[in-house]
């Protein structure tokens, strides 16, 4: 319950939070089950966080997480690696009450029974879940979106006429159906996770800035960026890890947005709810998520599946690679999409299957003909003719200029 707590304090505020916690409770209250039924004399938590019973931790944390031994794999490594979060937190918790009460014994056990999870819990436990979740991506499907797909995606949106039938009858079923297209657009047009755009406040967009730009700067700007800065409005909403992260809106958004926020009465959305995307029957928003399933899956889209924010933004990386953009727009666009330059680098830039058979492949060929050949020459400079490849072999059988 103190765990429970704790969360509460620190999440409780914002209503999205609600289910993580009620998903936190549940893993610690599965994991608790499962050491009940090994251990007879262990009935709380307080009680398992003691250095003798620190082996029953990992033999329940195994079971509950379907571990098998022969293969050394878990069915569920998730589970295990947040059980070991969640029981360090709640020794923690534990150790606080144990320093504000003065219980020395308590607080005793509980210090060791930290030095375990440090020293033994990793080996046990994080190591072989970390490595089950490695294994589950080697040679997984991991193909970027088509661009074919999105502008599928982006007419279908165009064609629900929702917004002219809630200016003429403002009703739940058309208010829902703009919503969700609308959501929908926004996610596709920004790249942006589809959390941070599910969770836009009325507030931030009734607020949002529709002063002009520094003329100064615009000053600097081609005639086509000066067009967009005037045709497009930017607001700030909160990103991951509270940062803030913009999105644009086009003036085709800005209409519906408007005839969204003007119906909400009409349709009898409760007042407390503050999100612009809201659950007419709930004090909560219309997941993202949901949203690009259920059109994508409309659409006509080649590849349905891939149509996600996660996907989405990983095709924008990915193209950056093909546009070879300069360091300081690089830095502009890892902004915009809401991390550091690091991050955007290490994991967002990763090599797509497409770009490593054509371009690397073309070195490794290239190699075998020999240095002098290519010496001098960039991987766009060398052209080579595929026929009569023996692919087994690896060896090419006609010259270079053949």
């Amino acid at each position: 319950m103190l765990c429970g707590e704790s969360l509460y304090t620190k999440c409780g505020h914002d209503r999205a939070q609600h289910p993580y916690i009620v998903q936190k409770m549940r893993e610690v209250a599965r994991f608790m089950i499962k050491v009940k039924e090994l251990s007879k004399s262990v009935k709380t938590l307080e009680q398992l966080c003691v250095p003798q019973n620190f082996v029953l931790a990992i033999t329940a944390c195994k079971e509950v997480s379907s571990y098998n031994a022969d293969s050394n794999l878990f069915k569920t490594p998730s589970l295990a690696l947040k059980i070991g979060y969640s029981l360090k937190k709640a020794c923690q918790i534990s150790l606080g009450q144990s320093l504000m009460s003065g219980d020395t014994v308590t607080e005793r056990n509980v210090k060791n029974f930290i030095k375990l999870i440090d020293s033994h819990w990793r080996t046990n436990i994080s190591s072989k879940a970390l490595n089950t979740l490695q294994q589950a991506r080697w040679n997984k499907g991991n193909t970027i979106t088509l661009t074919e797909d999105v502008m599928a995606l982006q007419k279908h949106l165009r064609k629900q006429e929702s917004k002219e039938k809630l200016r003429k009858n403002a009703n739940t079923a058309d208010w829902k159906v703009l919503a969700e297209t609308l959501l929908c657009q926004i996610i596709l047009f920004n790249r942006r996770r589809e959390g941070e755009a599910s969770k836009l406040l009325l507030t931030v967009y009734e607020k949002r800035n529709v002063k002009p730009p520094n003329q100064d700067v615009v000053k600097s700007l081609t005639k086509l960026e000066q067009q967009l800065c005037s045709e497009l409005t930017r607001l700030e909403i909160r990103g991951k890890r509270g940062k803030k992260v913009p999105v644009l809106l086009t003036k085709d958004m800005l209409t519906p947005n408007d005839v969204l926020n003007g119906s909400r009465e009409k349709i009898g959305l409760t007042k407390d709810n503050p999100y612009v995307f809201a659950k007419v029957e709930r004090s909560t928003h219309i997941r993202g998520s949901d949203c690009l399933r259920k059109y994508a899956a409309v659409c006509g889209a080649k590849d349905p599946k891939s149509l996600i924010s996660t996907q989405l933004r990983k095709q924008v990386a990915t193209l950056c690679q093909i546009m070879n953009l300069k360091d300081n727009e690089l830095d502009q666009l890892a902004k915009f999409m809401g991390h550091d330059i690091r991050v955007h680098r290490e994991y967002y830039r990763l090599s797509e299957n497409t770009i490593q058979l054509a371009k690397v492949s073309k070195l490794l060929l290239s190699l075998e003909k020999g240095s002098e050949v290519y010496k001098g020459r960039s991987l766009e400079e060398i052209q080579f003719s595929t026929d009569g490849m023996d692919t087994s072999s690896r060896v090419l059988k006609r010259d270079i200029d053949g």
